[in-house]
């Protein structure tokens, strides 16, 4: 374990990856964590209600 308290190995030399499981990600404050999220380097996994809604707010999150 790692001073911060990350597992820096797991079974098979497979090495912890976290991912934010982010819910509501087609709205506001959703969009807004997931946007902060990518932007601080993190891997992000997004759900939203309305998947059409959500899939045009990916958009904004990513850089073309």
């Amino acid at each position: 374990m790692t001073a911060n308290g990350d597992l820096d190995w797991l079974p098979g030399g497979m090495t912890e990856k976290k991912v934010w499981f982010i819910t509501g990600a087609g709205r506001c404050l959703g969009t807004d964590i997931a946007r902060e999220a990518l932007a601080a380097g993190r891997r992000v996994v997004a759900t939203g209600r309305r998947p059409v809604e959500t899939d045009q707010r990916r958009g904004t999150w990513l850089d073309p």
